[in-house]
């Protein structure tokens, strides 16, 4: 209701949220205007809606993510340092995929299997697998899970799946990698992984 014609009030996402969780993903993104405000209403807890007289209380938490080093994004004033400490009460480190290749074959069963509970299980040979399992995946998860969808796509209707289902881009190991591929190679899934019920 805060501009000319609305016809009714548009809850923002704070208040929204109410006392659950707001999840802000590439934090690191954001501009520097969006920088000045999020660290107000973190200071404050609490908001103005817009159009409104009225500060309210912010009783929601805030996880947010982000894949930049935010200290180097401070270094170089991209990211305010103040933001940066208000936001690293509590840090959860991910490393990226390439550092926890064991990983890599249950991420390949859940997008290929798990996540299709109504289409025949499709797995991956064991020489394609640990294959699989050496890339580098610089898009972490969701550069895996882009290419196990297309594969789910095309090729649902096989059992097991080679090198020839992989697209044209994963052929081909780059040799520093292949140098470099770890000798700790997790055994390949011939079966998805079920939790006990």
């Amino acid at each position: 209701g805060a501009f000319t014609g609305a016809v009714q009030d548009h809850k923002g996402v704070f208040e929204e949220a109410r006392d659950g969780i707001v999840f802000l993903d590439e934090i690191g993104e954001i501009s520097p205007a969006m920088q000045i405000n999020l660290l107000r209403v973190l200071e404050a807890r609490e908001f103005r809606p817009i159009g409104s007289n009225e500060n309210k209380k912010l009783n929601c938490k805030i996880v947010a993510a982000t894949n930049r080093n935010l200290s180097e994004h401070v270094k170089t004033g991209h990211f305010r340092q103040d933001l940066q400490f208000r936001l690293e009460r509590l840090t959860i480190e991910m490393p990226p995929l390439r550092e926890r290749s064991s990983d890599i074959p249950i991420l390949i069963n859940h997008f290929l299997n798990v996540e299709n509970p109504n289409l025949p299980r499709i797995f991956f040979d064991e020489s394609t697998l640990k294959y699989l399992t050496s890339l580098p995946w610089d898009g972490n998860i969701r550069e895996l899970r882009n290419e196990m969808e297309k594969i789910r796509l095309f090729y649902s209707d096989k059992k097991i799946l080679t090198m020839n289902e992989l697209s044209n881009k994963y052929k081909v190991m780059p040799p520093a990698q292949a140098i470099l591929q770890k000798v700790n190679t997790p055994t390949p899934l011939s079966e998805p992984i079920e939790k006990n019920s």
